[in-house]
């Protein structure tokens, strides 16, 4: 990655930017997301709830071949 490239996100672009003070507790997160802090859970589990309530599909949790495994929504 060159100077100019933005980082990629893992969290799809329609969520905007993933919280920036954080709990210190590490948790499963929602959607096959790994591991983070609650703060990040509630944020995680909540996207994806709007996303379900609004039928989107695309990008709504971690894809099964991807590492984070399950795809379940929740906290």
């Amino acid at each position: 990655m060159n100077a100019n490239e933005e980082p990629k996100s893992k969290y799809p672009s329609h969520w905007g930017n993933p919280p920036l003070r954080q709990t210190r507790d590490i948790r499963p997160l929602p959607g096959g997301y790994g591991m983070g802090s609650g703060t990040l859970a509630k944020w995680i589990g909540n996207n994806l709830k709007v996303d379900q309530e609004n039928g989107v599909t695309e990008g709504a949790g971690v894809s099964e071949g991807s590492e984070g495994g399950d795809n379940a929504v929740g906290l």
